[in-house]
């Protein structure tokens, strides 16, 4: 059952208590009434009654973060055609063993530190490695003695090496001089084809050689008037095969260990053993 003064306050409405100042009468009776709730433990009032998550993350200590690891540096895709241009670049490269000897190193962006990044290093470790562990032509590792060599528009094979064509070379012209003290003439015996398009063309104007010692000294002298030079070749055509000698007065103690230097039309020079293995 409700009591009368509750009912005073809350049936009758707001207006005979407006009208009778009991306004306040009425607070003050309504908080006789009610009980006030103990507080609570763990805090002040209802609202106090049980612990608030909230606070517990609050005054939770925070935790250690976890360092983050760091990726492994990943290699970015190549951007070049690699095998075409390290051909073009081996095909231009006139120190070549400078370019092998990085290779060994492992220091392939000096070897390539005049190009654009995106080389696939695979690729050209792989390249240089089989032009730097085997015979490539260059000094340190020349061509076999039957080797075929390409240039241009040209071939050129050796066919024979004399490594003392004194007594030729005195047979051919009585006036042609003896090889130097501790020099012997090495006559080498050549032929050459020509595959290009530019009719008619001179081997003699497009061809150069020389001979260099185990010793790194270049022998480029001529031993005088010989049979068959080269310069007596005529104009070739196209498919055009001739066979001519080269003669140069080469230090009897770098015989051992020589090459032949040889450029062929107006590309670089590839180096051949003169002896064979």
């Amino acid at each position: 059952m409700v009591h009368s003064h509750s009912l005073r306050c809350t049936r009758f409405g707001l207006i005979a208590l407006l009208a009778a100042g009991a306004l306040t009468a009425c607070a003050s009776e309504s908080d006789e009434g009610e009980t006030t709730p103990e507080p609570s433990p763990t805090g002040t009032g209802a609202l106090a009654t049980a612990p608030v998550a909230a606070s517990t993350e609050a005054t939770a200590p925070e935790s250690e973060s976890t360092p983050e690891v760091e990726s492994p540096p990943t290699t970015p895709e190549p951007t070049v055609d690699t095998v075409a241009l390290l051909e073009d670049l081996w095909a231009t490269t006139t120190d070549r063993e400078n370019v092998c000897e990085l290779w060994r190193q492992g220091d392939f962006r000096t070897m390539l530190r005049d190009y654009d990044d995106g080389w696939d290093f695979a690729v050209v470790s792989d390249h240089y490695e089989e032009r730097c562990s085997g015979p490539d032509g260059s000094r340190q590792n020349p061509f076999p003695r039957d080797a075929v060599l390409t240039g241009g528009d040209w071939t050129m094979t050796m066919a024979d090496v004399s490594f003392d064509a004194a007594d030729v070379v005195a047979a051919q012209n009585q006036f042609n001089d003896p090889p130097p003290p501790e020099h012997q003439y090495v006559m080498i015996d050549i032929e050459v084809s020509y595959h290009g398009e530019s009719e008619p063309v001179s081997p003699w104007r497009l061809m150069d050689f020389a001979i260099v010692g185990s010793g790194g000294n270049t022998f480029t002298d001529s031993c005088g008037v010989i049979p068959n030079p080269l310069r007596d070749v005529g104009d070739m055509y196209s498919g055009a095969s001739a066979s001519a000698n080269v003669c140069m007065p080469v230090a009897t103690e770098q015989l051992d260990g020589a090459s032949l230097r040889v450029t062929l039309g107006r590309g670089q020079p590839a180096f051949v053993l003169l002896t064979s293995e």
